[in-house]
């Protein structure tokens, strides 16, 4: 058996898996790692993704995502629009996919399964997340490569509309 191998099962604790794990796979120490945990002033919030637009399974638990709403225009006059409500969010867990309550209408455009992923987040940022859960048309992440990150988008920036490109 190779030295990376997992032999006891107290290793395990308070480990996450950060790839497929298959049923009989000899499982190493490099295939686990501690569950990232929150930091100090954050808070869990959880909540469902659309499977179809949220990064199809490359959301992991450490990953780092920006999270956009989409919301409607309340009238004529006030354009559909895509926000940027929370930047380099830290994912703390991925559960498991789940379909969607057919029954309720709020789910008419979406695909027929979710994931509920959980963030750890300061309190303005969890009621961003709150507050388009509720009321946004779609919640999307968008997975944030590694390394240095360039600086927060300000202002106007984090709001999108189709005239911008015109």
């Amino acid at each position: 058996m190779p030295d990376t191998a997992v032999t006891q099962l107290g290793a395990l604790r308070g480990k996450i898996a950060v790839t497929t794990l298959h049923k009989g796979s000899l499982l190493q120490d490099d295939m686990i790692v501690n569950r990232p945990a929150l930091r100090a002033g954050e808070q869990e919030i959880a909540i469902m993704i659309d499977a179809a637009t949220g990064v199809a399974g490359k959301i992991t638990p450490g990953s780092s995502v920006n999270i956009y709403a989409t919301f409607k225009g309340q009238n004529e006059n006030q354009k559909d629009e895509s926000r940027l409500i929370v930047e380099r969010a830290q994912v703390l867990d991925v559960g498991k996919l789940t379909p969607f309550d057919q029954n309720n209408d709020d789910n008419r455009n979406r695909s027929t399964e979710a994931v509920p992923i959980t963030f750890g987040l300061g309190t303005t940022d969890a009621q961003r997340v709150a507050y388009a859960e509720s009321f946004a048309t779609h919640v999307r992440l968008a997975l944030v490569g590694a390394g240095e990150q360039p600086p927060a988008a300000a202002g106007p920036d984090r709001t999108y509309t189709l005239d911008k490109d015109k």
